[in-house]
C-alpha cells in the first residue's frame, strides 16, 4: 500500500506536466485556426466619430484581401496595427485574436482642438498632439472654428514647426479646451489682416480683440473676470467691442 505522502508528491509533480501539455495542445490548436471575422471597436469617448467600422475593415482588406480564412499563425498583427496607424485620425490601435479565430481591432481616435476653415469649405483640424489632421467626411467635431487670413499652404504642410501662426492658434485652442468656461463661451477665432486674433463669443453681439498670443493666460483670465463680474451686471449686448490688447486692461466700446 502506497503511503499518502507519495500520492501527494506524485500529484504535485504530475500537475505542472499535465498543465504544460494542455497549454501546448491548445496553442497548437489555436495556431491552426483560420481567421473567422474582423471585429472592430472604436473608442466612443470624447463623442468622436471620425472613423467607422467599415473604414477600418476596408483599410485592412485593401492590403490583405485573403485575410478571412487565412491561418492565424500566418497573420502579422504588428503589421496590421501599423497599417491602421496610417489613418490620420487614429491615435492608438491594438489588434489581437480570440480563441474562436476572430480578429479584434480596438481603436482610439485623436482629439481635435480647432477646425481651420477656408471660404470654399476646405480646411483641417489641429489636434491635441499639435498635429495637422484632415477633415472627415463622416463627422464634424464641435470645436473652436478658425478662419480669416490663413495661408492655404497649410493644407499641404503637416507640421507646426515652420508655421508660427498655427503654433499660436494651437496654443490658444489648447488653453480654451482646458477651461470649461472659455470652451462654452468662445466659438470662433478670426485671424485679421495684421495676423492678430479676434474671438466671436456664443453669447452677446460683441467682438473680442485679443491681439497676438503673448500673455494669453492673463488675457483669458481678465476676460473671464469681465464676463463674470462686468457683463453679468451691464448686459451681454451693451458693447460692440471688448479689447484685451492692452496690458492688464479690458477696454470696451459701446454700441
Amino acid at each position: 500500500m502506497k503511503k499518502p505522502w507519495i500520492k501527494i508528491v506524485a500529484t504535485w509533480v504530475l500537475m505542472p506536466l499535465v498543465l504544460v501539455l494542455i497549454l501546448a495542445f491548445n496553442a497548437k490548436k489555436h495556431s491552426e485556426l483560420a481567421c473567422n471575422a474582423i471585429k472592430v471597436q472604436v473608442d466612443p469617448r470624447e463623442g468622436l466619430s471620425f472613423i467607422t467600422k467599415r473604414d477600418v475593415e476596408t483599410k485592412i482588406l485593401s492590403r490583405n484581401e485573403n485575410l478571412i480564412g487565412k491561418p492565424i499563425s500566418e497573420i502579422d498583427f504588428y503589421a496590421l496595427e501599423q497599417l491602421l496607424l496610417e489613418i490620420p485620425h487614429v491615435k492608438h490601435v491594438k489588434v489581437y485574436t480570440s480563441i474562436r479565430g476572430d480578429i479584434h481591432v480596438k481603436l482610439k481616435q485623436k482629439k481635435p482642438l480647432a477646425r481651420i476653415i477656408y471660404p470654399d469649405g476646405n480646411g483641417f483640424y489641429l489636434n491635441a498632439e499639435g498635429e495637422i489632421m484632415p477633415l472627415s467626411k463622416n463627422f464634424t467635431a464641435r470645436v473652436l472654428t478658425v478662419n480669416g487670413n490663413i495661408s492655404r499652404k497649410y493644407l499641404k504642410d503637416k507640421s507646426l514647426e515652420a508655421a508660427p501662426l498655427l503654433a499660436s492658434i494651437y496654443k490658444l485652442a489648447k488653453q480654451i479646451d482646458e477651461d470649461e468656461f472659455l470652451k462654452a463661451q468662445l466659438q470662433q477665432l478670426y485671424v485679421n489682416e495684421n495676423q492678430e486674433f479676434e474671438f466671436v463669443p456664443r453669447v452677446g453681439n460683441h467682438i473680442i480683440e485679443f491681439g497676438d498670443d503673448s500673455e494669453s493666460e492673463t488675457k483669458f483670465e481678465n476676460l473671464k473676470i469681465f464676463y463674470l463680474q462686468g457683463l453679468s451686471y451691464k448686459g451681454w449686448n451693451r458693447y460692440q467691442k471688448v479689447s484685451l490688447k492692452f496690458k492688464d486692461q479690458v477696454v470696451c466700446t459701446k454700441k
